[in-house]
């Protein structure tokens, strides 16, 4: 979904509510779609992060399992992060604040390898609802996942993929990447 998609057309508000600037539907941004899809039992598992851990705080993962039968057919379990708003962070610096997200995420996706190979599928965090520029998410995203490949996982064989669904952003996305090497 492109992010100014409207179901009913372009919309500056609804119900008598103002939309604002970013407002993305659940089908539009990858949280949404994860949480529809993991249904009841990755609600009630989301739930009880909130009650026992207190939630997740921005720069911090937490882990569930995939929730419904749709989700678990394709992901073992899902990896939770809080990106920081990158206009309204209040402690430090957003772009600081996204690398802790990405070191956090991967550093507990890869965690208790249970086989020598692992693949992991991850979003462009950041870009969507929270309104990182996209030529920052990306590199960000970039950058730690260059770190990553090269200092933890050369002991187990993995691959990480980023799924981005627009073309132009995901080509954007593999040219920094390959400029990291230059």
């Amino acid at each position: 979904m492109h992010k100014d998609w409207q179901p009913l057309g372009y919309v500056s508000n609804w119900g008598g509510m103002e939309v604002g600037e970013g407002m993305l539907y659940p089908v539009s941004v990858i949280d949404g779609l994860v949480h529809q899809l993991g249904g009841p039992k990755l609600a009630l598992e989301c739930k009880m992060i909130n009650l026992m851990k207190g939630g997740c705080p921005i720069g911090k993962a937490v882990e569930t399992t995939s929730g419904s039968e749709e989700l678990r057919s394709r992901f073992e379990r899902i990896i939770h992060v809080t990106p920081p708003f990158f206009k309204y962070h209040e402690n430090g610096d957003p772009v600081q604040a996204l690398q802790q997200c990405y070191r956090s995420a991967l550093a507990l996706a890869f965690s208790n390898h249970r086989r020598n190979e692992y693949t992991v599928a991850c979003p462009l965090i950041g870009a969507g609802a929270r309104g990182f520029p996209y030529d920052i998410a990306i590199a960000v995203a970039t950058s730690e996942a260059r770190k990553w490949l090269r200092e933890v996982m050369t002991e187990h064989p993995s691959h990480l993929y980023f799924g981005i669904p627009d073309i132009h952003i995901a080509e954007h996305f593999v040219k920094m990447y390959h400029e990291l090497d230059k």
